[in-house]
């Protein structure tokens, strides 16, 4: 075994979802996640994952971008440290041998002065089954306790929030109660992964965020006691394709709230789906209250307005208990590309919240979505901006 030289002090080790973030001296962070300790030793240190290793070298993917030769000395101290640590109190002593491709390591040490390797005296990992482990429990626990949303209103006097779920019983408010220990993430603008997102704070939720949270729900629904939530702002469209070009992978939308043409790109991580028409039409009368009512504001005049007939029962939406949403049914459908969307096709999207009100780049496209919004005849934002397009944790950071 390699003996140890150097000890190593540090304020922090941070792991979320298999993710590590290591806070060294003199940087900020929250006191819910951060084990105070002295500050850290001298030396470059390095973070990322490791991608092949020879000899006493391993060849790091830092999360910064650049690969990265690690020199690995034989004095140097080798732990290992399980995901959720936040000290290294209980860390492993370990062999060289045993770190290996796809483990996450920290190393510390001399850089060379080309910034392209770095002798290490210190190597802290995290396996790759570990990390893989821990992120599917926690997938587990995102499913069995987890909550979707669209933030309606924000008590910053009584630290809670309360939102509007839909189910397919109907929309229904719920209280999100925040406690010190909750975990507060924030999407980033651009992107639904779970992996995207950064540490957030309370004061940074607003109306019409939407909300993905796990924790233990009230017996009666009404209140959520979050363990930790992921908010964020998100543009969401709704109305009809008036063009699409699919070599240029674009669509532009009729949209029905702004009654104004907007312009939606789609990129490989576009996710898209498309309701079948009589799931669709089952949905609509449950989130209704009833059976669609006529189209709004002159919409969809397909038939006269009139509701359509009702659908068979092989072909409506799951009854499930009542906690059946928008995602669970989406996820299981089969992956669209841009031809199922034509001139004329009813879609809802979840975008990118650029500057440009007339462009968007889409995050989810979900079309076949007629009878949802016939069901609204004054077209309410509030069904339009239902929760089916926030996604979660899921393996790999792609979102559901």
């Amino acid at each position: 075994m390699i003996s140890r030289s150097r000890s190593f002090l540090f304020i922090g080790v941070i792991v979320a979802g298999g993710f590590v973030v290591w806070v060294a001296s003199g940087l900020g962070a929250r006191a819910s996640a951060v084990v105070q300790q002295p500050p850290p030793s001298p030396g470059e240190r390095q973070i990322g994952s490791v991608k092949s290793i020879q000899e006493n070298t391993l060849v790091l993917v830092t999360d910064k971008g650049p690969e990265v030769q690690v020199f690995v000395e034989a004095t140097a101290r080798l732990l290992r440290a399980e995901p959720g640590q936040t000290d290294l109190k209980t860390a492993v002593p370990i062999e060289f041998r045993e770190i290996q491709a796809g483990d996450r390591v920290l190393v510390r040490g001399k850089p060379s002065g080309d910034g392209q390797s770095l002798t290490a005296s210190l190597v802290v990992a995290i396996k790759k089954a570990a990390i893989e482990r821990k992120h599917s429990n926690e997938q587990e626990d995102w499913q069995k306790r987890g909550l979707r949303g669209l933030v309606k209103q924000v008590d910053p006097a009584a630290h809670t929030i309360t939102i509007t779920t839909s189910a397919l019983t109907g929309r229904k408010p719920v209280i999100i109660r925040i406690s010190p220990r909750t975990i507060l993430r924030r999407y980033a603008p651009t992107s639904v992964r779970f992996e995207d997102a950064k540490l957030g704070a309370f004061e940074e939720i607003r109306p019409g965020d939407q909300f993905r949270g796990r924790g233990n729900r009230s017996a009666d629904g009404s209140e959520f006691g979050a363990d930790e939530i992921i908010t964020g702002s998100f543009r969401s469209i709704a109305g009809t394709v008036s063009f699409a070009e699919t070599d240029k992978k674009t669509l532009t939308i009729a949209d029905l709230i702004t009654k104004s043409p907007i312009m939606v790109r789609i990129t490989d991580e576009t996710s898209m789906r498309k309701l079948p028409e009589m799931m669709a039409e089952g949905i609509a009368r449950r989130l209704g209250g009833g059976p669609p009512s006529g189209p709004p504001n002159g919409a969809f005049p397909r038939g006269g307005g009139h509701a359509p007939p009702p659908p068979r029962p092989a072909e409506t939406a799951p009854p499930g208990n009542g906690t059946t949403d928008f995602q669970q049914l989406i996820a299981q459908l089969p992956a669209a590309s841009l031809a199922d969307f034509p001139k004329g096709e009813a879609v809802m999207i979840v975008a990118t919240s650029g500057n440009n009100p007339g462009e968007a780049i889409a995050i989810n496209l979900l079309g076949g979505v007629e009878p949802l919004l016939r069901a609204s005849p004054e077209g309410s934002q509030e069904m339009m901006l239902s929760p089916w397009s926030l996604g979660g944790p899921a393996p790999e950071g792609q979102s559901q």
